[in-house]
């Protein structure tokens, strides 16, 4: 999946690239996909004969087909995402309705295709043109071949690769019946219900997010590089999906400081993990930081600019407003979330403290493998401080700006 993340993340920039050379046809874009197809059919041509082989799919059924039988638990959660699955797609098979989608989603990709550019749009009405968007490039591709529909497929089918990297992430800490629940969770909230239905670029984010976090428990699990430069690029596509993501740039800071510490690297080299780390992520966010400067003078636009959202400090740190806004989002947020959620957050906050406070005889769970011990405790404060990074952004999307946390 890390390879299918990436390469998702390079199809967008072929996108990206047709546009700021003014040949965005529909012609170029569909001789570019073919030509990218072909290329990776020919690179991956030995693991696709592999996979393709009568024995290899029937290792793999009669795996999938013992895993369903012999575990109740696992077969009746992987059937209620099933049938959550069928009722998003056929949701997604009807017309865009939603807002922001006939807004700028959709809109801005079919201006795109007319200009044959993707030239930032000056002025109040389309000021997210001058964002990130590698969303808006698959549509712009989803709309060269065909209509709003595929676009919308597209952003349901994120929606499924998102739940079965939660589901892979969390087997790497937990049993398979605890992972399975954690895409059950997941995929029945509403606001990922809804979010299958429509054009919008939140489960995208949310994918590349969710293997950002797999790609760091495996580089803290193996200690190989190429796992740590993985999840920062995939945190630099975040980031080129959705401009709030640059919060999780501070997450994952926070997370290599609390590693660094463990490990004993010393403040230089803390410091040094970080800068490499949140570097990387900013040099995939480069060509969008570029186009932006050139076009408006401010490569962080709409950031610091008159169209940015703005809270005062005083506003943030009111107690009151910080307990109100996660009681809101969790109990009666515009785009409902699982209730599991609020319900779990004291034992959370209690993970953390038996992570920071008794570190050398952590809690032993049953539901957590035991060599598996401290990336529980990574996720934990991965979620604790994500709420945090969610407090001090905009928060006028309602549950779906907390969705990829």
């Amino acid at each position: 999946m890390f390879s299918l993340a990436l390469l998702i993340g390079v199809y967008s920039y072929i996108i990206y690239s047709l546009g700021t050379v003014h040949v965005l046809t529909k012609t170029n874009i569909i001789a570019a996909t073919a030509i990218y197809l072909i290329v990776l059919f020919v690179y991956y041509r030995k693991k696709i004969a592999v996979v393709l082989e009568e024995s290899y799919l029937k290792t793999k059924l009669k795996t999938i087909f013992v895993l369903l039988r012999g575990e109740l638990v696992f077969l009746i959660a992987f059937l209620l995402i099933f049938i959550q699955a069928i009722v998003n797609f056929i949701g997604a098979l009807g017309p865009e309705l939603a807002f922001d989608a006939l807004w700028y989603h959709l809109t801005l990709p079919k201006l795109y295709l007319m200009n044959q550019s993707i030239d930032v749009i000056h002025g109040g009405l389309f000021y997210y043109s001058g964002m990130p968007q590698l969303g808006e490039m698959l549509y712009t591709a989803s709309l060269a071949v065909g209509s709003e529909t595929i676009a919308k497929v597209v952003h349901f089918i994120f929606g499924l690769l998102t739940t079965l990297a939660v589901y892979k992430t969390a087997k790497t800490v937990f049993p398979r019946r605890i992972a399975i629940f954690a895409s059950l969770i997941f995929y029945t909230n509403l606001v990922v219900a809804w979010e299958s239905t429509t054009a919008y670029i939140d489960l995208i984010r949310a994918f590349f997010e969710i293997m950002a976090v797999r790609g760091f428990i495996n580089w803290v699990k193996e200690g190989k590089r190429q796992w740590f430069l993985e999840s920062a690029c995939l945190v630099g596509l975040a980031i080129c999906t959705k401009l709030l993501a640059v919060g999780s740039l501070g997450i994952f800071s926070i997370l290599l400081i609390a590693y660094g510490i463990r490990k004993g690297m010393g403040v230089k080299g803390v410091i040094w993990v970080v800068v490499q780390y949140v570097g990387t992520a900013l040099l995939v966010v480069v060509p969008w930081f570029m186009r932006a400067f050139l076009a408006t003078g401010n490569p962080f636009y709409p950031l610091f600019s008159n169209y940015e959202v703005h809270q005062t400090v005083v506003d943030i740190v009111n107690p009151i407003r910080l307990v109100s806004s996660f009681w809101n989002i969790f109990t009666h947020a515009a785009d409902p979330l699982n209730p599991v959620y609020i319900l779990f957050f004291p034992i959370l906050v209690f993970m953390l403290y038996r992570f920071f406070i008794r570190v050398e005889n952590p809690l032993r769970l049953p539901l957590v493998k035991g060599r598996d011990q401290y990336m529980f405790y990574y996720l934990c404060l991965y979620g604790v401080v994500s709420l945090f990074v969610w407090y001090v952004t905009p928060q006028t999307g309602g549950g779906r700006f907390i969705l990829p946390y």
